[in-house]
């Protein structure tokens, strides 16, 4: 995570996300820090992953839109993490931070099995059969997704910026 976003997330902006979630805020680790703050807490007894993102990473609306669209495809069968709503039945908490930029939190299933690397004995040819076939159950439940009343629908890949080549590649050739 940047310096400037790890600076500002502080352990009182972690305990009001505990909090917004009924979440005790005793019983949590830190699993990662890459593009969000990725936490395990338990809930009744039962692990769950808290996701805490900054306002440079995603828009409220691209996190709101993922929520609506994980929670379609496991409506259609799809296995993938349950988003749980806050006590406030919100699907995304936000807090301002010191700085006027906003984190925001979601809470999800954990998901079930264990990390696997290259190398290590389950990483074979029926992984990737089992990996192809959840990934075309996803593709083929997408097709028939169309955001809830209010969701902004999510970014394509096509359009992304960082594929516009032509954008960043100068008019005039060096040595011309």
């Amino acid at each position: 995570m940047e310096k400037s976003v790890d600076a500002l997330m502080t352990e009182d902006l972690l305990s009001h996300f505990l909090k917004s979630y009924s979440i005790d805020n005793r019983t949590y680790k830190k699993l990662g820090e890459f593009e969000n703050y990725v936490y395990e807490v338990y809930k009744d007894g039962k692990a769950l992953i808290l996701r805490i993102t900054h306002s440079t990473h995603r828009m409220l609306e691209e996190l709101l839109s993922e929520a609506d669209w994980t929670s379609y495809l496991r409506s259609k069968g799809v296995k993938g993490p349950q988003v749980y709503p806050s006590q406030n039945g919100k699907m995304i908490e936000s807090i301002a931070a010191g700085d006027g930029s906003v984190f925001y939190a979601s809470l999800f299933s954990k998901a079930e099995g264990k990390p696997i690397s290259a190398g290590a004995p389950g990483f074979n040819k029926e992984l990737f059969q089992a990996w192809g076939r959840a990934v075309g159950k996803m593709h083929a439940a997408t097709k028939s997704y169309v955001p809830s009343a209010g969701i902004v629908p999510r970014m394509q890949w096509e359009d992304e910026d960082l594929l516009k080549v032509e954008k960043y590649i100068p008019r005039r050739s060096i040595g011309n």
